[in-house]
C-alpha cells in the first residue's frame, strides 16, 4: 500500500482521567493526536533489536507491531464489549472506554479484519459515559476529533454522525 494513501478503519481506546486516549491491547498512552508506532519488542537481543525484524520497519509483516483498526464498525463494538466485559481480565482495563475512527498512513499492512499502521491519529470518538469535564480534557488534548453525541451503529458512517465540538 502507498505510504501516502490515508485509511479510514475504527476502533477502541480506553480514556484515562486526564482525557489521554490508551491503547487497549498494550499499556500505550496516545500523547498527541498523530502516533508513530514503534516494535514493543526491541530489545531482546544483546544489539537491543527485535528478534523479528530491526528498528525503524514498524509494522512488520513477521511482528505483531503498528497501529491496529477494523474495516468494520461491528469489529469495533465487539472490541468494546469484550474489554469492557468484568470476566475479562487479559487487557489493560480503563474505567471509560471510547469508540470511533482512526485514519492510518505510512506503512500499511493489510489483513482480513483490518490493518496495522506506522502512523494513526484518531478522527471521531463516541465517549459512554464521559462526562463533560472529561469531554473538555479529551477535546483539549486532541481538538481535531469529532466528539460524537450518539452511540454510531455498526453500518453507520461516522462522519454524519452529530458532533458535540
Amino acid at each position: 500500500m502507498s505510504e501516502l494513501t490515508l485509511i479510514r478503519g475504527y476502533r477502541v481506546w480506553g480514556v484515562d482521567p486526564s482525557g489521554h486516549l490508551m491503547s487497549t491491547a498494550w499499556t500505550h498512552t496516545w500523547h498527541s493526536p498523530a502516533v508513530q508506532a514503534e516494535c514493543k519488542y526491541k530489545g531482546w537481543d544483546e544489539e537491543g533489536q527485535s528478534r523479528l525484524h530491526e528498528e525503524g520497519q514498524c509494522p512488520h509483516p513477521a511482528c505483531s507491531c503498528g497501529y491496529y483498526a477494523h474495516k468494520e464498525m461491528r469489529a469495533a463494538l465487539y472490541d468494546l464489549d469484550t474489554w469492557t466485559n468484568p470476566l475479562v481480565d487479559y487487557w489493560p482495563t480503563y474505567p471509560i472506554y471510547a469508540i470511533g475512527t482512526c485514519v492510518l498512513w505510512g506503512k500499511v499492512i493489510e489483513h482480513e479484519m483490518g490493518w496495522r499502521a506506522e502512523w494513526a491519529e484518531p478522527e471521531s470518538l463516541y465517549v459512554p459515559g464521559g462526562t463533560i469535564a472529561l469531554l473538555d480534557a479529551i477535546h483539549e488534548k486532541y481538538p481535531e476529533v469529532v466528539l460524537l453525541t450518539a452511540m454510531p451503529e455498526p453500518e453507520s458512517d461516522l462522519t454524519t454522525l452529530p458532533g458535540l465540538w
